[in-house]
């Protein structure tokens, strides 16, 4: 038998740090700089997740922005060449519910500001606080870019009028933190891991007939060096999947009739403990975006209703635990960029 077994230990998500880059003058957005990515990449890959957040940006910008004045409609009928304040609204609140932050770019033209969503997850801030912006922090391969195309923004200033081009960039607050916000979410990041993980075992086990925790006793030969046996535990992994915490262990000897013997190491009721386990973390999930009932985003739990005054109660509720709070913040922001503009107020939610 082999003297060094191969392990097969597919990747896991780090745990994300903000660091601060003295020599560059920058506020690593975690480890590799790439923490926003990491979270759009759950926002797609996390089923109930994704609708989470989907639904949370529903309720918060409802139908829209109104004003029963004429002039504050027409401003916000327009808040640039492309976009009405509605439309602009739904941009900064997928970020919100993303990160818990928000851009908004606001360039001074003759014929008045034109305000354009600013991207967050592309958004850096230096150590004094200075805002820098590239859309190239992350290359086409996942990975850190070293020379990303930086531009350097200033935040805006409203009684600046020789200010062409400045950003507002908000953040909520959250104890001891200095730079960048952490999302909403924030405690429920693993139950969310966790469930794409469960989304790739199934995926794994309908594609390739076996998962993570099994063994593979390879009888028609041994590996003469263990570069040889990394090369086909690599060649495995490339054509049998990539499946988030799955493990293979490989093991070889001369011979046992030229058969490979496949062993499960996780006992025969895996598929009841990944069921178990996939409701926990929905619930938890659940509990991380501060929802109050399950029921609002389309998911009954047993022995609930769903009869109309049920879903009246939590609609109540969760707007006044949360949606109201989240408009609030998003209003105040448009409310004085139009006071600045038009010196009115008179803007509220449909």
């Amino acid at each position: 038998m082999s003297n060094f077994p191969i392990v097969t230990q597919f990747a896991s998500a780090e745990v994300p740090k903000f660091l601060e880059k003295t020599s560059q003058n920058l506020v690593y957005f975690g480890v590799d700089n790439l923490y926003p990515f990491e979270l759009i990449d759950l926002y797609n890959d996390s089923s109930t997740h994704n609708a989470i957040i989907n639904g949370k940006v529903g309720y918060i910008v409802g139908n829209g922005l109104e004003s029963e004045e004429l002039k504050t409609k027409k401003w916000l009928s327009s808040a640039n060449i492309d976009e009405d304040w509605t439309s602009l609204m739904k941009r900064l609140t997928l970020d919100y519910e993303l990160f818990n932050g928000y851009a908004i770019e606001v360039i001074r033209t003759t014929a008045g500001n034109q305000y354009h969503h600013l991207d967050f997850a592309n958004i850096r801030l230096s150590l004094d606080g200075t805002l820098q912006y590239a859309d190239d922090w992350i290359t086409e391969k996942g990975t850190r870019n070293s020379k990303p195309e930086i531009q350097y923004l200033e935040r805006y200033n409203p009684r600046d009028e020789n200010q062409k081009r400045g950003v507002i960039y908000h953040v909520d607050y959250r104890p001891n933190l200095k730079f960048y916000p952490l999302p909403v979410y924030v405690g429920s990041l693993a139950e969310i891991k966790t469930d794409v993980q469960i989304g790739d075992y199934w995926l794994n086990e309908v594609t390739n007939g076996f998962v993570g925790g099994t063994l593979i006793q390879h009888n028609n030969g041994v590996p003469e060096t263990k570069e040889e046996s990394e090369s086909f535990e690599n060649a495995f992994k490339d054509k049998f999947g990539k499946a988030t915490g799955t493990k293979i262990v490989h093991l070889f000897s001369p011979s046992k009739d030229n058969a490979s013997e496949i062993s499960n190491l996780n006992g025969s009721d895996l598929h009841e403990r990944y069921l178990e386990m996939s409701n926990r973390v929905k619930e938890s999930i659940f509990i991380g975006h501060r929802v109050t009932n399950p029921i609002l985003f389309g998911v009954k739990e047993a022995g609930q209703m769903g009869a109309r005054n049920e879903l009246d109660l939590a609609y109540e509720i969760f707007t006044n635990t949360y949606i109201a709070e989240r408009q609030n913040t998003l209003l105040r922001t448009i409310k004085k960029l139009a006071f600045y503009d038009i010196q009115s107020t008179d803007i509220d939610i449909i």
